[in-house]
């Protein structure tokens, strides 16, 4: 669980993130791309970004919002 002291987000919360949100922003992806392969492909094009900007997200923001603008 993300702590709520913290600003900073771990990998694993990441990672934990990502697994709870997956399916979701799929569907946002596949309004763009409806060929499911392709959506998929932006997906994991998507997670490896946010792991990249990691430092960049505040947890006291919607970690939803956060990950669609940068897919």
């Amino acid at each position: 669980m993300l702590s709520t002291e913290s600003k900073e987000l771990s990998t694993r919360d990441l990672v934990m993130l990502l697994a709870k949100h997956d399916r979701e922003m799929l569907r946002y992806i596949m309004t763009f791309l409806p060929q499911r392969a392709d959506a998929e492909e932006v997906l994991q094009r998507t997670a490896v970004v946010l792991w990249e900007k990691l430092a960049e997200f505040d947890t006291q923001r919607d970690f939803l919002a956060w990950a669609l603008h940068r897919a």
